[in-house]
């Protein structure tokens, strides 16, 4: 496991950018999310990859996130984290993989 407990703000490519076009990195989809810690927050650790990718799991050593089948062959799971900048987020129960909604007005 990677020491580093932040994501290192000077590798973001997109900090420049005001929007921005993100590809799929298809490596990570078939070899797995090579990640770093990057905060811990809302009774999860966040960790986040060079592709742009973040993942909410319960606090430990990990280097490398899959997606297991089930998400790939039914869809997330998904349960409420927190609200955060005018948005609802939640979390997948298999893989960790959040998903923010915008509130309704």
């Amino acid at each position: 496991m990677r020491t580093s407990t932040s994501f290192p703000a000077d590798n973001d490519p997109y900090a420049a950018a005001s929007i921005f076009v993100k590809k799929v990195r298809y490596l990570c989809g078939l070899f797995g999310h090579r990640v770093r810690l990057a905060a811990h927050r809302d009774g999860f650790a966040e960790y986040a990859c060079h592709c742009g990718h973040t993942f909410l799991k319960p606090a430990g050593a990990l280097d490398t996130i899959t997606h297991p089948l089930v998400c790939v062959w039914f869809g997330h799971y998904i349960r409420f984290v927190t609200r955060r900048g005018g948005y609802r987020e939640y979390v997948c129960n298999s893989c960790g993989h959040p998903f923010c909604f915008a509130e309704a007005d």
